[in-house]
C-alpha cells in the first residue's frame, strides 16, 4: 500500500501502527443507490424548473442573454449533479492511519485531518458484507448509513466547545478488527 500522503503528515517520532484504504464498492451499491437516485432526481427537477422559469422570463423580456446564463446554469447543475460521482472517486484515493499519537484521514484531493489517539474512543463498528466494516471513531453520535461514504472523506462533525470538530470515519475498511484492537489497547 502506498502511504506517501500519510507519511508526509507524520511528526518526528510518530510511527504508523495501522493503515488502510477504503473499499468504496460500486457507485450505486445498495446503501447508496436510493440516496444517489434521490439526489439526481432532485437536482434534475430543480434545474428543469429553474430553466423553465428563466426561459419564460427571457422570452417576456426579449433579451439575448439567454445562451450565456443557460451555459452557466448547465455547468452549475452538472457540478452539483456529479457530486456523488466525485465523492466516490475521491474516496478511492483516501488513506486512513492509526499512529502512536493520532488517528489520521488523508486524501490527496480533500483536506486531511487527525484526532489525538487519546480522544479516539468510543469506536462504533458497523459491519458490512464481504468482511468490510466502517469505524466511527471518537464519538457516540450516530451516522446515517446513506451518509457514510461522504463521511469517509470529511469525518463526522461533532460540536465541541462551540467548534465543529471532525471525527474520523474509516469507511469500509477490510481490516477493521486490527484497527479496533489497536485503538482499544491505546485507550488502556
Amino acid at each position: 500500500m502506498n502511504l506517501e500522503n500519510i507519511t508526509k503528515l507524520l511528526s518526528p517520532g510518530e510511527q504508523i501502527l495501522w493503515a488502510s484504504k477504503p473499499v468504496p464498492g460500486n457507485l450505486m451499491d445498495s446503501k447508496n443507490k436510493t440516496r444517489n437516485l434521490r439526489w439526481f432526481i432532485i437536482v434534475g427537477a430543480a434545474f428543469a424548473l429553474l430553466m423553465f422559469f428563466y426561459a419564460k422570463a427571457c422570452i417576456r423580456a426579449g433579451t439575448s442573454v439567454f445562451s450565456v446564463v443557460t451555459i452557466v446554469f448547465i455547468l452549475m447543475a452538472a457540478i452539483i449533479f456529479l457530486d456523488p460521482v466525485t465523492t466516490f472517486n475521491k474516496l478511492k484515493k483516501t488513506e486512513y492511519a492509526i499512529t502512536n499519537q493520532r488517528v489520521i484521514v488523508c486524501s490527496s484531493t480533500a483536506s486531511s485531518f487527525s484526532l489525538p489517539i487519546a480522544k479516539a474512543k468510543p469506536v462504533q463498528v458497523l459491519d458490512e458484507d464481504g468482511g468490510l466494516s466502517t469505524l466511527i471513531i471518537g464519538t457516540e453520535k450516530p451516522a446515517k448509513a446513506t451518509k457514510l461514504r461522504s463521511l469517509g472523506l470529511m469525518g463526522l462533525f461533532v460540536t465541541e466547545n462551540d467548534k465543529d470538530v471532525p471525527h474520523p470515519v474509516f469507511y469500509r475498511v477490510p481490516d477493521a478488527k486490527e484497527a479496533l484492537r489497536i485503538l482499544e489497547s491505546a485507550a488502556n
